[in-house]
């Protein structure tokens, strides 16, 4: 009986050799179709065709699948799929598809769609340049001394000024500025560093008049004064009236008052 056996073996050893070797040897299974939009899937058979006829590449066979996939890359418009029992060479095959002119074609960004550049901001004006306006323009007052007449207040010279004909106080100091401006600071330098109270009012006609500046209670005692107009009053004529005076000594005079604006 064993004899039996052993010559029943070797009777049937070429048989599964052969069959062993065709196994490892065999090409990868192809089935091919050609035409535009077919797709390309290397790995198992189970894998769905995308977008049109399949081509099924080595679905046992690891170097089988790897030639086939290389070997059919899609053209314009096609997709290529790795199959996910395809060894390393069904995978290159789908990468080799991913990167070819088809999916460049499409134009689609590995990344998504690009986002839509936004447009330049609209570049702010130039703000306007602040000027004197006040320099060498029609200046009036309700008193003067004969040497230091109004149109000394705004000639542009510290060594000229005007003063009032004497120590009372509401006397007013005007200039006519020739047309409406936006008013944006005052300066004065008074004739000397004492208290000198006073409000600035501003008017379009020299007759109905709004307030510009108001130091009716200021305690500032220097001969030289800046103000800032932050409310940007609009006017073509400027007035200062004294208020208040240190003593009856001390007259309302000032060498300069200077009107900026735009």
């Amino acid at each position: 009986m064993i004899r039996e056996r052993l010559l029943l073996a070797a009777a049937f050893a070429p048989a599964l050799v052969q069959c062993a070797t065709y196994e490892q040897s065999s090409p990868g299974i192809t089935a091919s179709i050609a035409g535009a939009g077919t797709a390309s899937i290397a790995g198992t058979a189970g894998a769905l065709p995308v977008g049109g006829a399949p081509e099924l590449a080595g679905a046992t066979s690891a170097n089988g699948g790897a030639s086939a996939g290389a070997s059919s890359l899609p053209s314009a418009g096609e997709t290529s799929v790795a199959g996910s029992g395809g060894t390393s060479g069904g995978a290159a095959a789908g990468a080799s598809g991913a990167s070819s002119a088809g999916s460049t074609a499409a134009g689609a960004p590995a990344g998504g769609r690009a986002g839509t550049a936004g447009s330049a901001g609209t570049a702010g004006s130039a703000g306007a340049t602040e000027k004197l306006l006040s320099l060498n323009k029609a200046a009036t007052s309700d008193s003067e001394q004969v040497d230091h007449l109004a149109g000394q207040g705004n000639d542009g010279s510290s060594s000229s000024r005007w003063c009032a004909a004497n120590g009372a106080v509401g006397h007013y100091w005007q200039v006519d500025l020739g047309a409406a401006y936006t008013l944006s600071k005052l300066t004065i330098s008074w004739e000397k560093p004492a208290l000198y109270q006073f409000k600035v009012e501003g008017s379009a006609n020299a007759s109905a008049w709004s307030p510009v500046l108001d130091q009716t209670q200021t305690t500032n005692t220097n001969a030289d004064q800046s103000y800032a107009l932050a409310n940007a009053p609009v006017a073509r004529y400027v007035r200062l009236t004294a208020t208040g005076l240190p003593n009856t000594n001390t007259w309302a005079s000032f060498f300069e008052l200077a009107v900026y604006g735009h």
